[in-house]
């Protein structure tokens, strides 16, 4: 009689210090941003420093609310709502594996929505006026002018590659979009012309990617953020300048030209429309005030009381 073989069971996670682990391997195994697993191991390390040891099956949603609610002291909302994000993918990665999700019916910590504000378009053109003609010069205009005039993310654009561009019909296909999706991006004339410079001065350097820095070697987004805040201290603008308020200002001054949600939120690569919404209504807010500036009704020389009629 042959020998039987044994059977091998393979067992899941039993302790929360374990589904954690497991839950950040398949965060990576998603391709998610490395910041977002950062900020999920970040959030999900303080948890295990109260419940690591605590099984699975006892994990309950009053330790998560008083998890929450020992880490809001002292943080903003906006971070609170962050571990608040954090705790939710987490038990959704529970669920997945047939444990009860602790985290559903958990309140949402409150905060206000953070004002979008964009930058001048007086300020805009100040800071690419500010770059130097010099090769790192045009690097930094053409930086300026991708980021506002794509909406791209500092990490998107630190990943674009030469080959992702398309000069011919000015298209650029952003690889590594928030959640692994790609999307391909249009650029315009004035973007075509500071990388036709750009360029010119770039060189054959070994590095694939499009920004590179003085020896040839490619960029990460917080160089890309330095460069940014750079070029806002030589144009004299005195708040936070970063790539992020260039992505903002892209989207609004697209919707102040008469750009459309839909096509926007392609272009951002957003997932759904609730980060554009936020943007239509700054842009409403907009045309309110010009309403106000250049009412057509009110620009008539008529009396400002309604007339009786008269029968």
């Amino acid at each position: 009689m042959a020998d039987s073989i044994p059977l091998v069971l393979v067992q899941g996670p039993v302790t929360v210090s374990e589904a954690v682990s497991d839950f950040l391997r398949h965060c990576r195994a998603r391709g998610l941003s490395r910041s977002t697993v950062t900020l999920n191991e970040g959030v999900l390390s303080r948890l295990i420093e109260q419940a690591g040891e605590l099984r699975l099956e006892h994990l309950s949603q009053k330790h998560l609310q008083s998890f929450l609610l020992q880490v809001s002291k002292g943080r903003k909302p906006s971070t609170v709502q962050r571990y608040y994000n954090a705790l939710r993918a987490f038990g959704k990665h529970l669920r997945s594996l047939g444990y009860p999700d602790p985290a559903e019916g958990l309140p949402r910590p409150k905060a206000p929505k953070p004002v979008v504000e964009p930058l001048a378009q007086q300020e805009v053109e100040a800071m690419v006026a500010a770059c130097p003609d010099t090769p790192l010069g045009r690097r930094d205009r053409l930086v300026l002018l991708l980021l506002v005039d794509c909406g791209l993310r500092a990490s998107e654009l630190a990943a674009l590659r030469l080959d992702d561009v398309d000069t011919s019909e000015r298209v650029l296909l952003v690889r590594c979009g928030k959640g692994g999706k790609p999307r391909r991006v249009p650029f315009g004339q004035t973007v075509a012309e500071a990388l036709e410079d750009w360029l010119a001065v770039r060189g054959n350097v070994e590095a694939p990617q499009l920004i590179v820095n003085c020896y040839g070697q490619g960029v990460d987004r917080y160089r890309i953020g330095h460069i940014v805040r750079q070029a806002a201290e030589r144009a004299g603008i005195r708040r936070r300048v970063g790539p992020h308020r260039l992505r903002h200002t892209c989207a609004i001054s697209y919707l102040r030209a008469g750009g459309d949600v839909f096509t926007l939120q392609r272009i951002l690569g957003h997932a759904d429309l609730t980060m554009t919404r936020r943007y239509t209504e700054v842009a409403d807010t907009d045309v309110q005030e010009k309403h106000r500036l250049y009412s057509p009704a009110d620009r008539l020389s008529v009396p400002s009381k309604t007339r009786k009629r008269v029968l």
